[in-house]
């Protein structure tokens, strides 16, 4: 209780428009002397501690008398991985750069020299028949860029990929509005 008197009477010897009594000496204004250790409700001067304005994830949110605390959160559905550019994917936390391997590969039939026809996959060069023959793999099989970009009438294509974090996992204002979806709120 002590700690809170003078924490109110510092307050109140510091607020300029506060009325001056001439009995009561006043603090000079431009000099403020705090120690957080006169707040704290386990000091050995018996002062109470204030008491509970609620909880938070299982521990007890409290306030000071005379204070007002706006808890925010931050709310929301991040956008989803898949439908942000592959431009932008790192930005949204939680999203990867990915790719797909689009197109038709071309077929094995087509090759008419033992050097182009080796270099499909899943084609041959018979020197029997003196042609390129096989089952070339598909461009759904090529799992990486370079492979992808190797197999003839297939392309690369950049997609974003991955699990956005979600709203509730940003704790300031900066991170939350960071994640598209998201929006800081008063809780």
């Amino acid at each position: 209780m002590r700690a809170l008197l003078l924490w109110s009477v510092v307050l109140w010897g510091c607020d300029p428009s506060a009325p001056v009594e001439d009995d009561m000496p006043r603090p000079d204004a431009s000099v403020l002397r705090f120690d957080a250790a006169m707040l704290d409700p386990s000091t050995p001067d018996g002062g109470s501690p204030p008491p509970p304005i609620g909880r938070d994830a299982g521990r007890e949110v409290r306030r000071d008398a005379g204070t007002s605390e706006t808890r925010y959160v931050c709310r929301g559905v991040p956008t989803s991985c898949s439908l942000v550019s592959s431009y932008s994917c790192t930005d949204q936390l939680g999203c990867r750069l990915d790719g797909d391997c689009t197109g038709v590969a071309r077929s094995c039939y087509g090759y008419y020299s033992s050097y182009s026809c080796s270099r499909q996959r899943g084609c041959y060069w018979s020197t029997y028949s003196d042609n390129c023959s096989g089952s070339v793999q598909s461009c759904r099989s090529q799992y990486s860029e370079f492979s992808c970009e190797d197999q003839d009438g297939c392309r690369w294509e950049e997609t974003c990929g991955g699990v956005a974090s979600s709203c509730s996992s940003f704790f300031t204002s900066s991170s939350c509005y960071g994640q598209r979806g998201c929006r800081w709120e008063v809780e």
